[in-house]
């Protein structure tokens, strides 16, 4: 399980309101617990400043293995993401 990266320690301070960040948690945290999903990771940038990064989830629900720290997505359909 990954949950979110603490990067106080960098000079990485999170802007914007907390309810609306952990909002983001939140609702990732939902689509994990229904099995929509295996694993959620985000990085929510403005300009130059990233304003929350995060990951729920594992690499494999049935044995709960936890992701790597740095995985590698196959992404089938580039147009998703771009949009997004």
């Amino acid at each position: 399980f990954c949950g979110r990266a603490d990067r106080s320690s960098q000079g990485f301070k999170p802007v914007g309101t907390k309810t609306r960040i952990d909002l983001i948690a939140q609702i990732a945290q939902s689509y994990i617990d229904k099995e929509e999903f295996s694993n959620i990771e985000w990085c929510i940038q403005h300009r130059d400043t990233i304003l929350d990064v995060g990951c729920i989830g594992y690499a494999d629900i049935q044995n709960q293995s936890p992701l790597p720290k740095q995985p590698i997505y196959r992404i089938y359909s580039m147009t998703k993401p771009v949009v997004a």
